[in-house]
């Protein structure tokens, strides 16, 4: 056996000292590539975390050992303390309920069990998601929720390094753009020198989409989202709701006919607008295009007859544009949701109820026919410019059809009328492939 072992070391001794060698060469880059020196230190000192937590612990064990060696604390104990728990503002989480209080004791005794256990468990728990933990029935939901906070914080000090990095890489560009400069007699010409061109700041930028938006508030169309499904949503799906109402409000400002998009029974307490409010400072000013009101829908400026509450529930099939229609958008996450929670309530206030044609024109795969509310929003304003759903269902993934390619419309629905082109169409894709054709010349 020792003889075997020895003649693998001779044959494989020369491709062993290689792969050293190639790892010092490595190495020696890695260290020629942080010569920026006050961030350098900053950055050496930087420790990118993994969304695993045995994996932090095996590296803060490891340079614990590594000092050891080199420095001689082998007489320091480590004693790992569980910060989330810490600094608890039990009145403002429990607001004075006796029943509350006792109960989140249970589950902080809980928290520090499982970071005992070694689950992953976020450093800091706000007094919000202490809220949304005490309203989690299971163990098992409290724990996919800590785990879900831990990724995020370690998400957030990733990003935060790489910052680090990416302004360090930042100042060393600068500095021999200004080295180029002070050699250089003549004109420099750039981005940020001597330009023929005005540049368009993103403040300028903002301005023009927000004035389009408000345009839309006074000439239409109106698309109704209505915001009455508070009861039916737990408090992540609301969180998640309104990161789509974020994407569709961004997405309509930059469209170049935006749709006046009113917000009915639309309540500043509830968890989706403190949510908006976090991400858009200026959402209720004067000067940001959002319309938004606590009243029904009902209740608006419309006759019955023009309202149209678009929901997969029904039969009646949306193929043809009619003029003067105002379309409402259940402003919910229906994935959980499987009642008909959409077409009761355009049953009960007696308005038209209407589905998109996605059997008509789509080989569907198998799973919820659920579309998130930006994809509807991008789905109707394509449709409404081109009269084509083919066309309009772009918006759709194609991990969610049977066919990922071209050919995933069924075949039976190329003579229908419904599938014709514009001529106003034809004439923005000939523009486009001409733009396109420039661009590959160049």
């Amino acid at each position: 056996m020792h003889s075997r072992f020895s003649s693998f070391l001779r044959k494989q001794s020369s491709s062993i000292f290689q792969t050293i060698k190639n790892s010092k060469n490595s190495s020696n880059q890695v260290k020629s590539l942080l010569k920026c020196d006050s961030t350098a230190k900053t950055l050496s000192q930087t420790r990118f975390y993994s969304i695993d937590a045995s994996k932090n612990s095996e590296d803060l064990q490891h340079s614990a050992q590594s000092e050891d060696v080199n420095g001689g604390l082998g007489d320091i104990s480590i004693d790992v303390v569980n910060s989330a728990i810490d600094n608890i503002d039990y009145d403002a989480i429990t607001e004075g309920d006796p029943e509350l209080l006792s109960k989140l004791k249970l589950f902080v005794l809980e928290v520090d069990s499982m970071f005992q256990d070694g689950h992953n468990i976020p450093s800091q728990i706000s007094t919000s998601d202490w809220k949304n933990i005490l309203t989690l029935p299971s163990k098992h939901q409290r724990s996919k929720y800590l785990t879900f906070l831990f990724k995020k914080e370690m998400i957030k000090a990733n990003e935060k390094a790489r910052k680090e990095a990416r302004r360090c890489s930042q100042e060393e560009i600068a500095a021999s753009r200004a080295q180029k400069l002070a050699e250089n007699k003549h004109i420099f010409y750039g981005l940020q020198g001597n330009t023929l061109f005005h540049r368009l700041y993103d403040s300028y930028m903002n301005k023009i989409d927000n004035f389009r938006a408000m345009n839309s508030i006074q000439l239409g169309p109106d698309i109704i989202i209505d915001m009455d499904y508070y009861d039916y949503m737990n408090n992540m799906e609301q969180s998640l709701l309104a990161k789509q109402l974020l994407f569709m409000l961004s997405e309509n400002r930059l469209l170049w006919e935006p749709y006046n998009l009113i917000f009915s029974s639309f309540y500043k307490e509830s968890i989706v607008a403190q949510k908006l409010t976090m991400v858009v400072n200026n959402l209720y000013m004067d000067d940001f295009p959002f319309n938004y009101t606590s009243k029904h829908f009902t209740e608006l400026n419309y006759s019955r007859e023009e309202l149209v509450y678009l929901t997969p529930h029904t039969n009646n099939v949306l193929l043809e544009h009619t003029p003067g229609s105002v379309y409402i958008i259940g402003g919910m996450l229906d994935k959980r949701i499987t009642q008909p929670l959409s077409l009761a309530k355009a049953k009960k206030e007696k308005i038209r109820a209407a589905k998109l044609p996605l059997d008509n024109f789509l080989d569907w795969g198998t799973g919820h026919k659920s579309l998130t509310l930006n994809q509807v929003l991008a789905i109707m304003n394509d449709w409404r410019r081109t009269n084509d759903w083919k066309y309009s269902f772009r918006h759709i993934p194609k991990r969610k059809l049977n066919r990922g390619d071209d050919s995933l419309y069924l075949n039976q629905n190329e003579g229908r009328n419904d599938s014709k082109i514009s001529a106003k169409f034809i004439k923005e894709r000939k523009k486009r492939q001409l733009v396109y054709d420039l661009l590959l010349k160049r």
